[in-house]
């Protein structure tokens, strides 16, 4: 969506991480959680490391957040993507913006050109439409400049269709198809993705028109998608075709089976969606955004009305609006509760937006946008944020598979995962209202001797809701619990190096 217009038409598709592995895998829950509201002071005596270590002996107090080690849900490498900002990012410091993002963030797949803005890119020349609103004469970087950085296979492409949408005639229709068509002949053995268009929901008059527009872009699939398939096969390429779905509203999909006839609903791969969303969305856009509890049972209603299982959600964010208008690391918690609802719903795919650009062109000036918070920074370097932080632990942390993960006597939130080898990682979510609490972690269906790694992501007062944060090591202790171990550890105590609250932690348990 458009830096301009998300601010006008916001879409938070919502959910608060209470499915399946953050609450109980098999446990669904549709409820809206209310979370504290996020103070700037708190009355919690500070600890020092030696008080800590102390208060984790003799807290009566605690929560516990029980694993499965068993099963668990294939985590997709590709689950950690980021969109462009092609009129943002000029081609000359591209190769900073892709090297920050991949290094500090973690970032495995890039979504090009990005997004509005894909539906008026000019391929040919790398250039955007004079007429569009963020339109540059400074261009951004070229397609083999997007997959040269990241690497084939680590692209994905949105084909333009804006035009098509509104053009009047067949044949002008037609071809916008063949140059879809012609884009991925070019492309396709290198960028294994493909997106149809950008949130046509989304297009001007939408929202008024909404069945129309509905069928239109299902004409226009119906155009695209014998096109595309035609020219993969015909180049020897072997693509996934994704159709844009408004995904707050899933029963759009009944009328999309009716109006693209089956033969063409087979030839397409999976579903394209954008999940904006917080803990307590609002209600003012066109189309009514959920909270982040409903992510997953979502996206498997999705899947069971069209029948397409791959899902990429190409853009999401977990927007400030829905989220008490609190950036930093305090976002940074709901980043990973949805990220977690991803993996427990096993998306493929994902790219967060925006990447980088917390602002928008307006008259040639920028301006600023609220409701936006990125991985990176519009800085020399693109120096990490708090988000990208976060992403750069789930890229490298949260591999393999997800498990089920349950959690009681506490607020606090939590995601696991069984790396590929074998490693257990944890990582527990605590806000402002969980103050030097005791928390035990306890596992099933895997043994564990020693904890491999344990650390802190936390922030001092004021800087909770902007910016990066500070990681440290975080001190933990193993008792026994009946035949079995548990690890123990205290959450917001203040102190040196220790935050209040909103506290981040990530254990690594091995063998």
């Amino acid at each position: 969506m458009p830096f301009g217009q998300r601010g006008i038409s916001r879409r938070s598709f919502g959910i608060a991480l209470a499915g399946s592995f953050i609450d109980g895998l098999g446990r669904r829950s549709s409820r809206v959680e209310r979370r504290p509201t996020p103070s700037a002071t708190n009355p919690i005596k500070p600890l020092t490391r030696a008080s800590e270590r102390k208060a984790i002996n003799a807290s009566s107090q605690s929560g516990l957040i029980r694993i499965d080690a068993l099963g668990g849900m294939p985590i997709s490498p590709h689950l950690f993507g980021a969109n462009n900002s092609w009129y943002w990012v000029p081609a000359a410091r591209f190769n900073s913006f892709c090297k920050s993002l991949a290094d500090n963030a973690g970032v495995t797949l890039l979504r090009f050109p990005g997004g509005f803005e894909s539906e008026h890119y000019n391929w040919d020349d790398n250039s955007l439409n004079p007429k569009y609103k963020h339109y540059t004469r400074v261009p951004g970087a070229s397609p083999a400049q997007a997959i040269g950085d990241m690497g084939a296979g680590n692209v994905s492409f949105v084909v333009p269709t804006q035009d098509a949408f509104f053009a009047k005639s067949r044949p002008a229709r037609q071809r916008w198809a063949d140059e879809a068509g012609r884009l991925v002949r070019r492309y396709g053995g290198q960028v294994h993705d493909w997106e149809i268009g950008n949130e046509w929901y989304h297009f001007g008059g939408a929202p008024k028109h909404y069945h129309a527009y509905l069928k239109r872009y299902c004409e226009l699939v119906s155009n695209y998608v014998p096109v595309m398939g035609s020219a993969a096969k015909e180049a020897g390429h072997r693509i996934n075709m994704y159709v844009s779905v408004n995904w707050v509203r899933p029963h759009d999909l009944v009328l999309m089976r009716k109006w693209i006839p089956p033969h063409i609903w087979k030839q397409f791969d999976g579903l394209n969606i954008h999940v904006y969303t917080g803990f307590r969305p609002g209600d003012k856009s066109p189309y009514p955004p959920r909270p982040i509890g409903q992510v997953q049972d979502t996206i498997h209603e999705l899947r069971t009305l069209s029948g397409k299982h791959l899902v990429y959600v190409s853009e999401w964010m977990a927007d400030l609006r829905d989220n008490g208008h609190s950036g930093g690391l305090i976002n940074a918690h709901y980043m990973l509760e949805i990220v977690g609802q991803f993996a427990a719903a096993g998306v493929q795919l994902a790219a967060y937006w925006p990447a980088v650009c917390p602002q928008f062109l307006k008259d040639g000036a920028r301006m600023p946008q609220s409701g936006t918070v990125t991985l990176v920074t519009d800085l020399p370097g693109f120096p990490v944020d708090a988000d990208g932080q976060a992403m750069k632990w789930l890229s490298e942390h949260f591999r393999g598979h997800a498990l089920q993960t349950r959690i009681s006597g506490t607020s606090a939130k939590a995601i696991s995962a069984r790396m590929p080898d074998g490693k257990l990682t944890v990582f527990i979510m605590t806000g402002s209202g969980s103050p030097n609490q005791l928390l035990r972690v306890r596992v099933a269906g895997k043994a564990w001797n020693k904890i491999t790694s344990a650390q802190i992501m936390w922030a001092g007062q004021g800087r909770m809701n902007r910016g990066s944060a500070n990681i440290s090591h975080l001190p933990t202790k193993i008792v026994r619990h009946e035949a079995s171990k548990e690890v123990e550890l205290i959450v917001n105590p203040g102190g040196v190096k220790r935050g209040t609250s909103w506290e981040v932690a990530r254990l690594e348990l091995s063998q």
